[in-house]
């Protein structure tokens, strides 16, 4: 796996061992990719903090309401992505990134935090560690989200996706925040259907996505809180008709959902949410 860290601590490549053990890149990057070029969400594996999805307020994107103060965060996905990250330590088949808060950040979002992402990966597998630490002296609104860009190479149309749902979520036009539910679709789908692009869907109790790809192997993967199992209960799923990748994206929360009453994760002073995703090629 190969990271970019002043980049959002962007992955750029993950390569994992067939059932040939040959090595397969899951990740995609298109051709044209330039670092000094990257401007966010767009490749590869970025991460998605403070928030994940859109923001907007009274119509102004980017937008979240904090004690009666107004401030502004990227329009999609936070600034995670925009930072650069610390890497704390790394060696042959493990590497932690580490993002804290700065001058830059507590203007976008006023609160002292510690994010840090810890990957361990073997042949067949990867692993993520993911803890969020409120350093702060008062509770600390955020969600956060994973947003890998898998490879699909081939015919788009014999890729499919599979989970078990509970409940479905409609967006508005603008994808800006959820204006009710919506029926469940059924799974295994392929990717290239209607109601898959830009769908947002409450998992059931087992986590467990899987993601079956042209050449017939598969991805399985999931996202479980250390505390709370259901930490990253949404799942929002996106891809471009004309782009080799489909984005497969847990989420903790809903679009907008700082900026409604209840839909954000408040973390107390001093504590710390944790969770682990897995991610199996088969």
């Amino acid at each position: 796996m190969t990271f970019i860290p002043e980049l959002g601590g962007l992955a750029t490549s993950l390569q994992l061992l067939d059932t040939q053990r040959n090595p397969q890149e899951l990740l995609f990057l298109p051709k044209s990719f330039e670092p000094k070029k990257y401007k966010g969400v767009s490749c590869g594996w970025p991460f998605c903090f403070p928030v994940c999805g859109r923001l907007q307020r009274d119509g102004k994107k980017g937008v979240y309401l904090y004690e009666g103060k107004r401030y502004k965060l990227p329009e999609l996905h936070g600034f995670a992505q925009h930072e650069p990250w610390q890497v704390l330590d790394h060696s042959q088949d493990r590497i932690s990134l580490r993002l804290i808060d700065n001058e830059r950040t507590r203007e976008q979002y006023p609160f002292a935090f510690e994010l840090v992402l810890s990957y361990h990966i073997n042949d067949h597998e990867l692993r993520c560690e993911m803890a969020v630490v409120n350093r702060d002296e008062k509770p600390m609104p955020y969600y956060a989200g994973f947003h890998p860009y898998f490879l699909v190479e081939g015919d788009k149309q014999k890729a499919f996706i599979e989970f078990e749902g509970k409940s479905g979520w409609q967006y508005n036009k603008g994808l800006t925040d959820i204006v009710g539910e919506r029926s469940l679709f059924e799974t295994p789908i392929a990717i290239t259907a209607e109601a898959v692009n830009e769908s947002l869907t409450e998992l059931a109790e087992d986590k467990t996505i899987r993601l079956s790809l042209p050449n017939g192997q598969r991805l399985e993967m999931s996202v479980i809180g250390r505390d709370n199992p259901n930490l990253f209960r949404f799942l929002q799923l996106y891809h471009r008709p004309d782009e080799p990748f489909f984005c497969v994206e847990p989420w903790m929360s809903y679009p907008n959902a700082i900026n409604s009453v209840e839909g954000a994760r408040w973390l107390g002073p001093g504590e710390t949410d944790r969770a682990v995703l897995e991610l199996a090629f088969a």
